[in-house]
């Protein structure tokens, strides 16, 4: 497991996350890696990460 900060891509806030690989899947906290996988149907054009704030507010989030 590493800290790592990133960037959320929709809000343009830094965010302090974690991020863990070493399951054999990728795991973060903080915010979500949009960029492929299931996650990817919540991305906007370009997004590769959304932190928690604004994919709790998304509808389609919410909906789910």
């Amino acid at each position: 497991m590493k800290n790592i900060t990133i960037t959320c891509d929709r809000c343009g806030k830094v965010v302090n996350g974690i991020f863990d690989d070493t399951l054999g899947r990728v795991i973060t906290g903080g915010y979500y890696d949009v960029s492929d996988g299931y996650w990817k149907q919540f991305a906007r054009w370009e997004e590769e990460n959304i932190c928690d704030d604004c994919m709790h507010s998304d509808p389609k989030y919410s909906s789910r």
